[in-house]
């Protein structure tokens, strides 16, 4: 839990402008797919889940393993930061390739 316990994650407020503009920008493609509406709760669900998951995890973590969360999340982190050049690299592919897609669809139609 140390990480969430350092005062740069306490000073990031929640509902601050660009969590705003991010939902607005996901909720945006949602709308303009034409589906019903049962559709489009689905897909705002699925939105929402996966928003959770990032701050979430950790914290169910700790609450289900109790004490022995601490060594586990602690792992964790330290496999993060060794492997961080490249869990971005797979991210920035992921995006890269999401792109690429994207351009070829709107070159072809």
């Amino acid at each position: 839990m140390l990480i969430l316990a350092t005062p740069r994650r306490q000073r990031r407020g929640v509902g601050r402008a660009g969590d705003v503009d991010r939902t607005i920008g996901a909720a945006a493609p949602i709308a303009q797919t034409g589906a019903s509406a049962g559709a489009d709760v689905v897909a705002v669900a699925v939105f929402v889940f996966i928003a959770i998951l990032g701050p979430g995890l950790p914290v169910a973590i700790y609450f289900w393993m109790g004490e022995g969360a601490d060594r586990r999340l602690a792992d964790i982190k330290a496999w993060m930061i060794r492997h961080n050049a490249a869990v971005m690299a797979v991210l920035c592919l992921l995006i890269g390739a999401k792109l690429v897609g994207d351009a070829i669809a709107v070159l072809s139609a």
